[in-house]
């Protein structure tokens, strides 16, 4: 049997496969001699296994700073091998001049003992991922990266399977990682039951161009010693809270990367929190009968500066701690006799009266001390709002009261009277200003409430002080003399100050007012009748009306001055013909008498007509236009 053509097959075969395994070494893929392949096949039909020999690329090294101080972390995809002969190996060269783009480059570089003691990883089968990370670097250095693999054969390059001529990754470069630095500018401020705490944010060249991963807050209650973490966050700042006041709290912060690299703890810095007095109970509510009054509030959940407590449901007691009732038989009296203390939880409270009249306060308290108490609360459900002189007040019946009351309102919670006094409206510039004053309705003690209004007219009363001849001061006093007879209210409306008139009560040094609005009340000098009531002109809201019903100048107004006798008058109106319209009423604010605009509940035309209003022997005569 001829054996030969089977013989020179397998020897071209041979030949075949050296010369694919040096061009993959070089770097190149090479056609093979189809001559001779044509030959043997001429001579044979064989089968020819033309699989590359040697160990493939390594084209997608990459390096990043690591998350500790002077690393990268290099990754790479294992190579492939065929036709190799084990172990294998890696080898790294590390340049801190420029980059590896070449095998002249990659010859000069040093190799990566030279920069680290790292330990360069086995290399694994083939295809998968592999990553090591770099350490001892300089920090804040630009390193550049290249590796090649080898097998156990021949050490010459060109034999031995080093592949490392073809692509060069030009993404092998990366800054060895720096320090992470301590954050600056710790600052701590005490608060309302917390500690507010902030510092500088790091810059990425800070944090050694590693991420973030947040900064943790510790604090302690000694100073220098057991600190403990609290809080960790990547803002820069924190609000800690709640807080014992009084307490001095120490506080240091670090940043962590996402590596769980730390930096060093910051200088301590300390805050002192401090707490406030809750604020006065709201939406109080009597249910009286001829033995009890039964007496129920809103629970407090805030500090009288509106601040909302912490946990509203359950508060701390530096935020509340409970009630105090107490009762008098004066509305405003500093004998006001302790009752009842109450916990958080009990907002109600029944005392037997057997029908005597009595005045109650309810009292927020809290580690602090005791909250204000400026509303009284009569036992028949009257409510007083005081002044600090106990007498300048606002006064509300038991259904006014509802206004205030969340539950009653439609509001979206409880309305509180805030009361102050205005001695800056009182000057040289202001000489016959005697007294002003100011009632703000705050929703839920905090917001004021634009346009508020109660259905009926509430009392309002404010003080005046006099000298020792009786004169109200301060006062400008005229050369005849001045007396409290000449006082007045007037009340500021939003663009004007409006004149009230009112009732004056020499013995009690007050003013008295019935009025639906708060706001800006004063007590003026103003010239006052002692014979009868006065008309006065400039008290007409608007000469034109248009009853049109869009809420503005639909009605006509004047606001008298009732006299000494308080005097009630009467007011008609009539055409140019002097033919009767209509009867003129009393308006919602005392001292007003008003048209609508109206004859027998129809609008009338357009037109001048005549009003006429009498009383006290005078009558007061004048035109008005209706416009449409």
């Amino acid at each position: 049997m001829n054996f030969w053509p089977r013989r020179r097959a397998k020897a071209l075969k041979a030949i075949f496969r050296m010369a694919t395994a040096l061009c993959v070494v070089a770097g190149l893929i090479m056609a093979p001699d189809t001559t001779a392949m044509s030959y043997a096949a001429r001579q044979a039909a064989i089968d020819v296994d033309v699989g590359v020999q040697g160990i493939t690329f390594i084209t997608d090294l990459a390096a990043a700073g690591g998350t500790a101080a002077g690393s990268v972390n290099l990754s790479w995809t294992e190579p492939l091998h065929q036709g190799t002969t084990p172990p294998y190996s890696y080898v790294v060269h590390v340049s801190s001049t420029g980059e590896i783009s070449n095998r002249n480059a990659f010859n000069s570089a040093q190799p990566l003992s030279a920069f680290s003691s790292s330990t360069v990883p086995t290399p694994g089968a083939g295809g998968g991922q592999a990553a090591f990370t770099v350490t001892g670097l300089m920090p804040g250095v630009d390193y550049c990266f290249a590796i090649e693999e080898q097998d156990s054969s021949s050490p010459s390059p060109r034999n031995g399977g080093w592949v490392r001529e073809g692509p060069w990754n030009p993404q092998n470069c990366a800054v060895a990682t720096t320090p992470i630095a301590t954050p600056s500018g710790l600052a701590a401020k005490g608060g309302l039951n917390e500690s507010f705490v902030s510092w500088q944010a790091l810059t990425s060249t800070q944090t050694g161009y590693s991420n973030l991963a947040y900064y943790d807050l510790y604090r302690s209650t000694t100073s220098g010693a057991n600190f403990v973490s609290i809080a960790t966050t990547t803002a820069i700042s924190y609000t800690n809270y709640p807080l014992v006041p009084f307490t001095t709290y120490y506080y240091e912060v670090s940043a962590v990367t996402t590596g769980n690299s730390q930096s060093a703890l910051s200088a301590q810095v300390f805050a002192l929190p401090f707490t406030e007095l809750p604020m006065e109970p709201a939406g109080l509510s009597v249910v009286p009968s001829s033995i009890t009054a039964s007496i129920s509030w809103s629970p407090v959940t805030r500090f009288e500066d509106g601040s909302v407590f912490f946990s509203t449901a359950s508060p701390s007691v530096n935020e509340l701690e409970g009630y105090q009732i107490s009762r008098s038989t004066q509305a405003c009296a500093p004998d006001f006799v302790f009752l009842s203390s109450q916990t958080v939880a009990q907002t109600t409270f029944s005392d037997t009266t057997n029908g005597n009249p009595y005045y109650y306060q309810i009292k927020s308290y809290n580690s602090l001390g005791v909250s204000t108490a400026t509303l009284s609360i009569s036992s028949l459900g009257a409510e007083d709002y005081f002044l600090s002189d106990c007498i300048s007040q606002v006064v509300l019946t038991r259904d006014q009261a509802q206004s205030l009351r969340g539950t009653a309102n439609n509001l979206g919670g409880d309305v509180v009277i805030s009361r102050s006094f205005r001695p800056q409206d009182i000057s040289k510039n202001n000489p016959n200003i005697i007294n002003s004053v100011q009632f703000v309705p705050l929703l839920n003690g905090v917001t004021p409430i634009p346009g508020f209004a109660f259905s009926t007219p509430v009392q309002i009363i404010v003080h005046y002080n006099t000298d020792v001849n009786g004169n109200p001061i301060p006062s400008a006093i005229s050369p005849d003399g001045s007396s409290d007879t000449n006082l007045g209210m007037y009340w500021y409306d939003g663009s004007q100050y409006v004149k009230m008139y009112g009732t004056v009560d020499a013995f009690n040094q007050t003013v008295t007012v019935q009025s639906p609005n708060l706001g800006l009340y004063q007590v003026r000098e103003q010239a006052r009748s002692t014979n009868g009531p006065v008309f006065d002109i400039s008290n007409i809201s608007g000469r034109i009306i248009t009853p049109n019903g869009d809420g503005k100048n639909d009605v006509f107004i004047m606001t008298y001055d009732p006299g000494p006798n308080d005097v009630t008058p009467t007011g008609r109106i009539y055409d140019l013909r002097g033919d009767y319209v209509s009867d003129m009423t009393p308006g919602l604010v005392p001292n007003t008498i008003t048209w609508n605009g109206m004859m027998h509940g129809v609008p009338v035309t357009s037109g001048v007509y005549v009003y006429q209003i009498k009383g006290g022997g005078k009558t007061f005569n004048g035109t008005i236009v209706v416009a449409k």
